[in-house]
């Protein structure tokens, strides 16, 4: 795993927003896309804390799913703007998701998924190739970002039984088939193969592969 990615977890891991650390759901990385997936672990006993006090930053929703995304919030850095364009993308209202929120007034929170680079540039008011630039000097991908958060959105979705169909159309999904060609390319294999882990988990493999994906 490159350095500078090491670097970004470990540095995520040891704070959060609010100063306290994120318990990890694992200690090693699943494999990149194209080697085996991991194999489920028994469980712990142990579960990602919630974020302290009414657990409501200014970005990112109150709920466990702002708490066990923020790490790759956090090893994603760069400029405020970028930076706020993909907790704008994590934190966007999704039905079924407990903390999301929407950031566009205009239409009362009911608008299209925001998942690419563009629709990203467009709410925060800044040039589509300033959000990539801007990540590459950083040593990630601003898409595959993109990518991952939507990723975790549906697997947290998927996690409590949502129908694919309904998921999809959630996601911006044309249909089942769409969500199911996604998971495929970003981890070489269908939703329902996938292993049962912990999105905190997933939530490493992220931080892991934008950096390797450059």
């Amino acid at each position: 795993m490159p350095g500078i990615a090491r670097f970004w977890y470990e540095m995520c891991l040891l704070t959060t927003e609010r100063g306290r650390p994120v318990a990890a759901s694992t200690s090693s990385f699943p494999p990149s896309p194209g080697r085996p997936l991991p194999r489920s672990k028994p469980a712990t006993g142990r579960s990602t804390p919630a974020p302290p006090g009414n657990g409501r930053s200014h970005w990112v929703g109150q709920g466990p799913f702002a708490a066990v995304i923020e790490p790759f919030l956090a090893a994603c850095p760069g400029p405020f703007l970028a930076a706020q364009g993909l907790r704008i993308a994590a934190s966007q209202r999704i039905e079924g998701i407990t903390g999301t929120e929407s950031y566009d007034r205009r239409l009362g929170g009911r608008r299209e998924y925001l998942r690419s680079i563009a629709r990203v540039a467009d709410e925060i008011r800044v040039r589509p190739g300033y959000l990539s630039e801007s990540a590459l000097r950083r040593g990630y991908q601003y898409s595959r970002a993109l990518r991952w958060i939507r990723f975790l959105h549906g697997k947290a979705l998927y996690d409590q039984g949502i129908r694919s169909d309904t998921l999809a159309r959630r996601l911006g999904f044309a249909d089942p088939a769409g969500w199911t060609r996604f998971v495929k390319a970003l981890n070489g294999a269908a939703p329902s193969d996938l292993p049962p882990l912990p999105l905190g988990v997933w939530v490493e493999r992220a931080i892991e592969d934008v950096y390797m994906g450059c």
